[in-house]
């Protein structure tokens, strides 16, 4: 299957948060999403020239996760830079070595620069969901945020089905489960490294701070694993899924606890393919090591092409 059958599977499993979000926040989604695909197309046409054929599915793709990393409550135009952010990190070359980038990979960067650049802008959106408050949103902690200040923390009901603040990606999980279970059917996704970035989240979660649940629902763990579960993006080899899902989970618990980020998902999802880049370096000099020069080979030759 080719890139436009690939950004339609990804926009219908997409579709159940896209929707929540609109439940949620109602006519600011629509319109902040527009606003980043107009930035998006705008760039585009000024690198290219022209749109490719066929390329509508892609742009509207990367709206919506332009959309999916965005308080609710932000300034219409951080909607617009977004998308601007995201064609020029498509610049970057498609592949590095054996880890091809996938449209989430500019969307990381993406946000990181948001967040450095504007950080009163990202963080200052937050607002809990229109249908729960009866009025168009009134301003909350989010989830992690509200950890850090002290105060009393969500029912983990609550945080599965969208009651909450957050971005709006993250704003009910049992919608990224379901668009999850339909990229699975699709055979779109990898489980390996999702499962060992789930996995070390709530592991770490455990030992450090709070419910290892608790650290699973609040932010977007749960939504970064999807994206980093696309087939084509992974590499097939054992070794390297499981780099990427310890490293991703690793460090999002690393930022929560002792930086100035109450989510690190972002960053956690690009330091896994930084991990999966490197690994190769780090185990030839792991087999220098005396009595190491056959340890771990099943990992790194295994391959999970499902």
């Amino acid at each position: 299957m080719g890139k436009r059958e690939r950004a339609l599977d990804w926009l219908v499993g997409l579709l159940p948060v896209v929707l929540m979000a609109v439940i949620g926040y109602r006519w600011g989604v629509p319109a902040r999403l527009l606003t980043a695909m107009a930035g998006y197309l705008a760039l585009t046409v000024l690198r290219h020239k022209a749109l490719p054929t066929g390329f509508f599915p892609h742009a509207l793709l990367t709206a919506v996760l332009v959309l999916l990393i965005l308080p609710a409550a932000v300034p219409v135009w951080v909607a617009a830079l977004g998308g601007i952010l995201m064609a020029a990190a498509e610049g970057i070359p498609a592949r590095i070595g054996r880890v091809t980038l996938p449209y989430w990979h500019p969307l990381a960067v993406t946000y990181v620069l948001l967040r450095l650049v504007f950080p009163t802008a990202m963080t200052a959106g937050f607002v809990l969901p229109a249908q729960w408050v009866g009025m168009d949103g009134i301003s909350s902690a989010t989830p992690l945020l509200a950890l850090q200040g002290g105060e009393t923390l969500h029912d983990t009901w609550q945080l599965f089905f969208g009651v909450r603040a957050g971005a709006m990606g993250e704003l009910c999980v049992a919608a990224v489960l379901l668009g999850a279970g339909y990229l699975l059917l699709r055979r779109r996704l990898r489980l390996i490294a999702p499962a060992c970035m789930l996995a070390t989240v709530s592991l770490f979660s455990w030992i450090g701070w709070h419910s290892p649940l608790y650290g699973l629902l609040a932010g977007a763990p749960v939504l970064t694993a999807v994206l980093l579960a696309d087939k084509e993006a992974m590499p097939p080899t054992l070794a390297d899924q499981i780099t990427a899902g310890v490293t991703a989970g690793a460090v999002t618990v690393l930022l929560r606890g002792i930086g100035g980020w109450a989510d690190g998902t972002a960053v956690g999802l690009l330091m896994a393919y930084v991990a999966v880049f490197c690994r190769p370096i780090v185990w030839r000099w792991i087999r220098r090591m005396p009595g190491m020069l056959h340890a771990g080979d099943f990992f790194v030759k295994k391959k999970n092409n499902g």
